[in-house]
């Protein structure tokens, strides 16, 4: 669940700054309360966007604030998958020593 969490939100974050780089070319091209009027011939998350943000640089502190999340659970995830290679990898030794032990035992009888 992690491993989705983490992914899933690094590549939102990706199409947040897409959909940042649109809404400064419509501020740009003073379209910007255009297109808060007529909001329905973009896709939904940018309609929620144009709702949400009065400017791009209110949209951009947002994605930072954002970012620092985001980075967080990537890095949590990471020591995570750690861990969870350290412990696998540990199973095993334990269970290539018994079986050598055990072959031991048996070659001795």
């Amino acid at each position: 669940m992690l491993f989705v969490a983490s992914v899933y939100g690094g590549a939102e974050q990706n199409r947040s700054y897409d959909r940042l780089e649109k809404f400064i070319l419509l501020e740009k091209s003073n379209e910007l309360e255009q297109a808060k009027k007529n909001p329905q011939k973009y896709d939904s998350m940018f309609q929620i966007d144009l709702g949400s943000y009065e400017n791009s640089s209110e949209f951009k502190d947002n994605l930072k604030r954002n970012d620092i999340v985001v980075d967080k659970a990537e890095a949590i995830f990471i020591g995570w998958l750690f861990v969870l290679i350290y412990e696998i990898s540990m199973c095993f030794v334990q269970i290539f020593g018994y079986i050598l032990f055990r072959r031991g035992n048996s070659s001795m009888s």
